[in-house]
């Protein structure tokens, strides 16, 4: 069968066995002769014999090969052992290789911090170098001395750095001595200003005093000494005190003379005395009610001055009622006038003159008081113009800083007229809903609200920090994968037919199979090839497929030529076949070692690569939050 199957597969026998019907006839001649003729079949048996040689020798090539295969079973078992063992013994090397990933990522840090450092030290260098240029005198002595000298000069320099820390120390004492000495004068400004009111005031006093004094000269005093006097001395009181004085002792004197010249009008001058005195009563009576009147008025100014301390009208109905009292007061002193000039009696004169000096005592005092009452107005007034004027420049901060509510208050004319009362000043001093008691619990809210902005920014901030660094190296993580991936697909394409690498292998291994099969095919009809053309060489040959005897001897040498021709081309197509199953093999060879690169690629493609950009994209998403919370912070602050 074996002989018949590469007989048919290389078709070469006798023209005659080229049809079919030929090779029929051939089958049953064959047959024919194989019950015919003995012999064939020792000739046959003895070829067998040839062939079971052959195949026994085969057969022990065959048991070496599957000997020597199970051998290389038994060694790639024992590799499997050593690579298992291998790997075992790897475990901590790819551990110790993923500390050295990490290392990495550590070292590619130092490695940015080193750039930074190198950029700063090739500063420090350029300026080291423009120092070098910039030196124009350059000390001579050794270096021993240079280092005595640097040492000095620190010393020196420590010294005079003392003598710096002193004197600003006494910089500092001094400014805060020139800040007492600041509050101190406008202390003393504010008290020269007080001591002027006072004197202004004891000067207006005293005009008062020297027109009262006056009209007692005019009045009682004969003579022109006093005429042109506009301000009297300390001895001009003095003396019309004594004049004063002296004239009521006239009075009495006077008043003595007449009870002793005439007694007769004792009755007569009782009966004016009564009269005198019925009028003494009632303006006693007309005095108290003054009195009275003035002290409700006086009460009624008081209440006026604390209630309408800064009513527009309060000046207008002030001096509605000054005119009013000074009316009534001119009206009085016009009235006793008269009768302090008719008084005969000394009683009725003297307390008349003490009732006079008391109440131009008083009217000076309310004087005072008017003018204190006109100042303290004015100065309120003045005041209150600043604060509003000062409220109206801030009130754009203001506004910003109570955020758009309501601003509290700072005074206003209801506001006033309650605070001159007594009984709300108290309760206006203890209010929470003045400006400055907003304002302070405000800014005490804004500014632990700014500590806690601040807090937070810090916070962000770091976060964001972390974030662009996390970022930072993975993106350089993403860059080296990316670039590797660049060298292994110049690795991959630089090789024939890498690009589809498992379908190349799987093709190549096709054709080694078919050449390796095609191979052994040509080995084995070489044999049968020379055996046919050794019984083709014999005189009493047939065809060796059909055993029919050939008509001539032309036929013969043709059919031999062909199987000889055939013979002479095995060689060259073995030598081709085994060349190419040789290039194959390397071929396979270089492709399965680029496997591992193939496969590196598919995961740095399909799983690194991708699984990086999603981490960026995360990190990006969430840095961009970061900010924009960053952002919204910041804009809450500002």
């Amino acid at each position: 069968m074996l002989r018949s199957s590469k007989v048919i597969a290389n078709p070469i026998c006798c023209p005659v066995c080229v049809s079919v019907g030929t090779l029929k006839e051939a089958s049953l001649n064959g047959i024919r002769g194989f019950r015919k003729a003995g012999p064939v079949l020792d000739g046959n048996v003895k070829l067998y014999k040839t062939e079971l040689k052959h195949l026994t020798k085969n057969r022990d090539e065959a048991l070496k090969l599957r000997s020597e295969r199970e051998e290389t079973l038994h060694s790639i078992e024992k590799q499997e052992k050593n690579l298992e063992e291998m790997s075992a013994k790897l475990q901590p090397v790819v551990e110790q290789l993923n500390r050295y990933k990490e290392r990495y990522a550590e070292l590619t840090k130092l490695q940015a911090e080193i750039k930074s450092c190198e950029a700063e030290r090739a500063h420090l260098t350029d300026t080291i170098k423009n120092l070098m240029l910039n030196i124009q005198n350059e000390y001579q002595g050794s270096d021993e001395e240079l280092k005595r000298l640097i040492e000095d000069a620190e010393t020196e320099y420590e010294k005079k750095i003392f003598l710096l820390n002193q004197s600003e120390n006494i910089l500092q004492r001094k400014h805060k001595e020139l800040n007492t000495l600041e509050t101190n004068q406008t202390k003393t400004i504010v008290e020269k200003t007080q001591i002027e009111m006072e004197v202004k005031r004891l000067n207006e006093a005293i005009i008062n005093r020297d027109m009262i004094l006056a009209s007692i000269v005019t009045n009682y005093i004969p003579g022109d000494k006093y005429a042109d006097v506009k301000q009297f001395t300390d001895e001009d009181v003095e003396y019309i005190v004594q004049f004063v004085d002296g004239l009521l002792h006239e009075y009495e004197n006077q008043l003595t003379e007449v009870k002793l010249l005439s007694a007769n009008e004792e009755r007569k001058a009782q009966t004016d005395v009564d009269v005198v005195r019925d009028e003494l009563a009632a303006l006693k009576q007309k005095i108290q009610t003054i009195k009275r009147n003035y002290n409700q008025r006086s009460c009624e100014m008081i209440s006026v001055e604390k209630r309408l301390e800064n009513e527009h009208s309060l000046n207008e109905r002030i001096e509605k009622v000054r005119d009013q009292f000074h009316k009534s007061l001119i009206l009085k002193i016009n009235t006793i006038q008269p009768v302090l000039n008719g008084i005969d009696t000394y009683d009725t004169g003297h307390y008349l003159v003490i009732s006079h000096f008391e109440k131009i005592a008083t009217f000076q005092k309310s004087a005072s008081k008017y003018r204190e009452l006109e100042l303290m107005q004015k100065e309120r007034a003045n005041k209150l113009e600043g604060i509003r004027k000062i409220r109206s420049r801030h009130a754009e901060a203001l506004e910003q800083v109570f955020a758009g509510s309501v601003i509290p208050f700072v005074a206003t004319e209801k506001s006033l007229e309650e605070q001159a009362n007594p009984n709300n000043i108290r309760s206006f001093i203890n209010d929470q809903t003045r400006l400055k008691v907003v304002f302070s619990k405000r800014l005490d809210e804004l500014e632990q609200s700014t500590r806690e902005t601040r807090k937070q920014l810090a916070k962000i901030e770091q976060e964001r920090s972390s974030l662009e660094a996390t970022s930072k190296f993975t993106r350089n993580h993403l860059q080296e994968k990316r670039d590797q991936l660049k060298i292994l697909e110049g690795k991959l394409l630089s090789v024939p037919g890498a690009d589809d690498l498992e379908q190349t292998l799987i093709n190549l291994q096709d054709r080694r199979g078919s050449l390796e099969e095609e191979y052994a095919n040509e080995q084995g009809s070489v044999f049968l090839w020379c055996k046919f053309r050794d019984r083709l060489s014999r005189v009493d040959s047939d065809c060796p497929v059909c055993h029919r005897c050939f008509d001539s001897d032309a036929e013969r040498d043709e059919l031999l030529n062909e199987i000889d021709n055939r013979i002479k081309t095995l060689p060259s197509e073995f030598e081709r076949k085994k060349q190419e199953l040789k290039e194959i093999v390397s071929r396979l060879e270089s492709l399965v070692e680029l496997r591992p690169i193939s496969l590196e690629i598919k995961n740095l493609h399909e799983e690194v690569i991708p699984a990086l950009e999603l981490k960026i994209k995360a990190e990006l998403d969430k840095l961009t939050d970061v900010r924009s919370q960053r952002d919204k912070v910041k804009c809450s602050v500002y």
